[in-house]
């Protein structure tokens, strides 16, 4: 969930059973606290005590809610192409002088077009402006447990795809869990490992955010640190686990070592089992010293499990056509290569089918205390 005017990044937790925000913003402004019956999200706060509240519910929030929400960076992508198409036309139709290159611009075929164009292209922005953050991201009504009783009314909030802030599901599964707990993390990123000239092994930057860290930097060489957590980096906010220990620098060696065979990345399923402890995360509610078993698995190609396929026309998709439906395989691009067809699909779901079974043992050993 995020404000109009700002991105605090606040995490929502929606399931079948409740949805709700365990946390808080980055900067303190936005307190969550408590869920409801999903159904009941979204609703409008009439009145109420600290034990009641009576709320108006005009239309169930539901199961197609979540799953605008989850593709919302599509909107956020639409709303900067449009708000950016009208401050070029804006700048285009401030200059009278120019207005053959308006006609043919904007195909207007007459001149006595432009002042009608105009006057719409300033009708659509003050109707965007009017509604707020575009009318592109899902807005829906909120409003947080210390409204009750203190005559705060619900407010309107955007909610956008929370892979752009974390993306493995562990921070879900921290938020919505307590003590320790065990977990196999699929990392489906669009990045596959690989090596930097100082041999650093460069992963997606959902991982190095986990551990307090940005995005691998070329410049730097290295993956620079947030520092800690802070309201001016909003993104800060992601990190679930201490890194007291070297434990990052740990997770990249153990990724490359299981993938590499004569010291070449992606031979072997690219894979690591972790003895980790949370870090105070106040966005979602996650408290510090919770130990967490991990085992992640991350999406590189795997040449291993490649050499084994004997059918001719999957062998020339994978090694010759990188251009046709297996494109960017097994890295698919969440943004471009949204509607994968089955062939696709059904590739990965066999590559990813095979690494589990390949790790049955390690898993089910970690399952089981062994």
């Amino acid at each position: 969930m995020q404000s109009i005017d700002k991105a605090p990044q606040i995490p929502v937790q929606a399931t079948p059973v409740n949805t709700g925000i365990a946390g808080q913003s980055p900067d303190g402004s936005i307190i969550g606290g408590g869920a409801c019956e999903s159904f009941g999200f979204a609703s409008t706060l009439i009145e109420g005590t600290k034990q009641t509240a009576t709320v108006d519910i005009t239309r169930r929030y539901s199961l197609c809610d979540t799953a605008a929400c989850s593709s919302a960076f599509y909107a956020y992508d639409l709303q900067k192409i449009v708000l950016d198409f009208l401050d070029s036309a804006e700048q285009d139709f401030l200059q009278p002088q120019d207005e053959d290159r308006l006609v043919r611009k904007y195909a207007l075929r007459h001149r006595h077009n432009i002042p009608k164009v105009q006057n719409k292209l300033i009708q659509l922005r003050k109707n965007l402006n009017d509604q707020g953050y575009a009318a592109l991201v899902p807005q829906y009504l909120y409003w947080p447990l210390t409204a009750v009783g203190s005559n705060e009314k619900s407010q309107n909030y955007g909610f956008s795809d929370g892979g752009t802030f974390e993306n493995t599901g562990l921070l879900g599964l921290l938020a919505q869990t307590t003590g320790d707990i065990k977990a196999v993390a699929f990392i489906n990123c669009e990045m596959p490992l690989s090596l930097a000239e100082n041999n650093t092994v460069i992963a997606d930057d959902q991982l190095s955010r986990l551990f307090g860290y940005k995005g691998y930097s070329e410049l730097k060489g290295r993956y620079p640190s947030y520092n800690g957590m802070s309201p001016s980096e909003p993104m800060s906010y992601a990190q679930l686990f201490s890194d007291e220990q070297g434990e990052f620098a740990d997770l990249l060696s153990q990724l490359a070592k299981h993938s590499s065979k004569d010291n070449q990345l992606g031979h072997n399923i690219a894979w690591a089992k972790q003895q980790l402890t949370t870090v105070t995360n106040p966005v979602a509610a996650i408290t510090a010293g919770r130990n967490v078993e991990v085992i992640w698995v991350y999406n590189t190609p795997v040449a291993s499990w490649q050499n084994q396929i004997t059918d001719p026309d999957l062998i020339k998709d994978l090694t010759q056509n990188q251009d046709g439906e297996l494109e960017n395989f097994p890295n698919y691009s969440t943004f471009f290569q949204f509607h994968l067809d089955n062939y696709a699909v059904n590739v990965l779901a066999q590559l990813k089918a095979w690494e589990v079974n390949e790790l049955y043992e390690t898993i089910t050993d970690m399952l089981e205390g062994k």
